[in-house]
């Protein structure tokens, strides 16, 4: 992979399978510290939530454990040939979908009470949505809910623009381009903008324009550093608990679980779940103006550490730890480890905005106050060949406790150019395909957002 394989062999050779599996281990047993105090620089929690709907969007019908990747269904459905952001997760083939309604163009959504929804249910709680994974937990199957809605919000929107009704197909052609349009600028100017070192989005995505790529579309359209290790990160940004809305209620990790299509609460009979467990996203998507005017209950993502304590219901010891699976994953895959990465990025001339910022160096490689490495036989070897996934985290850990580069960005800047570089090509190639299919919009107000809490207002502004 990575155009390397010649010296994977070589590259790995100071590491064992056991070796990673007892790294994984150290760091799963650390227990998990309380959050750090909510700030207006933390990043909203919602933002979790947001790169997994992102990460589903990328490859339709992958499976769960390889985000770009996947295989054949048993339905016939075949992966496509190269990632793309065009929202098939949302919409899946389009119009002729069970859950779009074919008499008005909005998508089918289940009303619970006022402000509150779900998607549409069938037996056992089976989501009628186009990518079921979208119902791995609670919080994402909410943010597939807020996509809905928006949607429905747009056709509200233009059917009072245009002063008679708009034929129901084109209606929803038009309004699913206006949405994807609008999550193609909150990827860039939202999500992207607050998890990249600061440094690194102005090279790709400000006046510079940096066209550095890591990855050929090959490789994009398979395993790679990207999705195999790096975006992996969003498991570390997971809170042990939330707080979903103004009722108080409280769901730990696990029980965000229990809502999802063939558990035990839909087992039960029930056909959608309970009023009480809807988030109210004011919580999880805010500006720094809006914490400093209302800081109460607002929800912020966990800083990123390798340390991680996510435990996966279902499934045996070492597949049940996220750690462990994530650092073998890597392993099986033949990802580089990241002094290759470090090596390349120092060849773009996307590094000559890095000039001053600090890589990992073997000193500070292993995770401070408790040493996980010596928790390994032979561990040190760990200090100069480390496993990528380990990297990006203990890298983001390392900027965000040095208070000289804190606040410079959620990722660090290895862990930034590898994301940047990805999502620069995938975007370059996605924005394309939408102007090709751009309709008829003469005289219109079609609307255009930029960002979550954006997109958050106008959806509640058509719901009143």
């Amino acid at each position: 992979m990575d155009g390397q394989s010649e010296s994977l062999a070589q590259r790995y050779a100071p590491l064992t399978r056991g070796m990673l599996i007892d790294l994984g281990e150290a760091l799963s047993k650390v227990p998990q510290r309380g959050l750090a105090e909510l700030g207006e620089h933390d990043l909203p929690a919602g933002y979790t939530y947001l790169g997994q709907f992102i990460d589903h969007d990328l490859q339709r019908f992958a499976t769960a454990d390889t985000p770009l990747f996947g295989t054949i269904h048993g339905d016939g459905k075949v992966p496509r040939a190269f990632p793309a952001l065009d929202l098939a997760s949302l919409y899946g083939n389009g119009f002729t979908e069970a859950f779009v309604d074919q008499s008005t163009g909005k998508l089918r959504i289940q009303r619970l009470d006022k402000g509150e929804f779900d998607v549409v249910r069938g037996e056992l709680g089976a989501p009628l949505i186009a990518d079921t994974r979208n119902e791995e937990n609670l919080l994402i199957s909410q943010l597939h809910v807020l996509f809905i809605r928006f949607h429905n919000a747009i056709v509200e929107h233009l059917n009072a623009e245009a002063g008679s009704p708009i034929e129901p197909k084109a209606l929803f052609d038009l309004t699913r381009h206006a949405v994807v349009s609008s999550y193609l600028n909150i990827i860039q100017h939202d999500y992207l903008k607050r998890i990249l070192w600061d440094e690194v989005y102005s090279a790709y995505f400000g006046q510079k324009d940096c066209q550095d790529y890591l990855f050929s579309e090959q490789m994009l359209s398979g395993t790679n550093a990207f999705n195999a290790a790096v975006f992996r990160f969003g498991h570390a940004m997971v809170r042990p608990e939330y707080v979903l809305n103004a009722h108080k209620t409280r769901l730990t990790l696990g029980q965000l679980f229990n809502y999802r299509a063939g558990s035990d609460y839909f087992k039960s009979g029930s056909t959608h779940i309970p009023p009480k467990v809807c988030v109210d996203w004011h919580r999880f998507f805010y500006t720094k103006e809006d914490y400093r005017n209302d800081p109460k209950g607002r929800q912020i993502a966990v800083h990123l550490s390798p340390k991680n304590t996510i435990i996966l219901p279902g499934l045996m010891w070492p597949n049940n730890t996220l750690a462990i699976r994530n650092l073998l994953r890597s392993w099986n895959e033949k990802i580089p480890l990241a002094q290759f990465f470090e090596n390349k990025i120092k060849t773009l001339s996307v590094f000559d905005e890095l000039s001053a910022f600090p890589l990992l160096t073997p000193d500070n490689m292993d995770t401070p106050v408790v040493s996980m490495f010596s928790q390994v036989a032979n561990g040190e070897a760990l200090k100069h060949n480390t496993p990528l996934w380990y990297y990006t985290l203990r890298e983001a850990q390392f900027v965000q406790q040095s208070p000289a580069y804190r606040w410079r960005g959620y990722l660090g800047p290895l862990g930034s150019i590898i994301v940047a570089s990805v999502f620069k090509q995938i975007l370059n190639q996605s924005k394309p395909l939408l102007s090709a299919t751009t309709p008829n919009t003469s005289g219109m107000d079609v609307p255009k957002v930029s960002s979550m809490t954006g997109l958050l207002k106008f959806v509640l502004s058509k719901e009143e």
